[in-house]
C-alpha cells in the first residue's frame, strides 16, 4: 500500500476541528463595501500574528482579515501545533545564497519568535498548552 493511497481517506481538517467542531463559529460571508484602515487576506499564523501586532501598536486601526475557511485552517492548522525555531532544509544551502552571517541572524530571529510566542501566550492567557523545549 502506498503512503498516498493509505492517506486517501484521511480528513483534511486539523485534529482540534475534528474533535471539536462547535469552535468553528461560521460567519455570513461579507456583503456589501467595507472600510477598513488594513485588510489583511489569510488566517493563518502570519495573517493573525500581523493583525495582533498591528493593533496592539495602534489599537484604533480597523483592521479586517478575510480568510475562505476559517482562521486557522490550512497549512497553519495542519501543523500539529510546532512553534519550531529553526529554518527549514540546510543552513548551508541558505549561506549559499546569501552568507554564514546573515543564516545565523535568521537562526537567531527563529529562536526569538517561539520566545515571542510564548510571551504572547501568556500575556494574553491563551489556554493552548504552550511548552518550551527541545533539542
Amino acid at each position: 500500500m502506498t503512503a498516498v493511497h493509505a492517506l486517501s481517506g484521511s480528513n483534511q481538517f486539523p485534529v482540534w476541528v475534528e474533535e471539536n467542531p462547535e469552535k468553528i463559529a461560521r460567519r455570513k460571508s461579507l456583503s456589501g463595501d467595507k472600510s477598513v484602515d488594513v485588510t489583511i487576506v489569510g488566517g493563518g499564523f502570519s495573517g493573525l500574528w500581523t493583525a495582533y501586532y498591528l493593533l496592539r501598536n495602534s489599537p484604533t486601526l480597523r483592521v479586517m482579515i478575510i480568510e475562505k475557511q476559517y482562521c486557522g485552517f490550512g497549512a497553519s492548522g495542519r501543523n500539529g501545533g510546532w512553534c519550531k525555531g529553526s529554518v527549514a532544509g540546510s543552513p548551508h544551502r541558505y549561506a549559499k545564497y546569501s552568507s554564514p552571517e546573515l543564516v545565523n541572524k535568521l537562526q537567531r530571529a527563529m529562536f526569538d519568535a517561539v520566545d515571542e510566542v510564548g510571551h504572547v501566550v501568556k500575556k494574553e492567557s491563551i489556554n493552548c498548552g504552550f511548552n518550551k523545549n527541545g533539542l
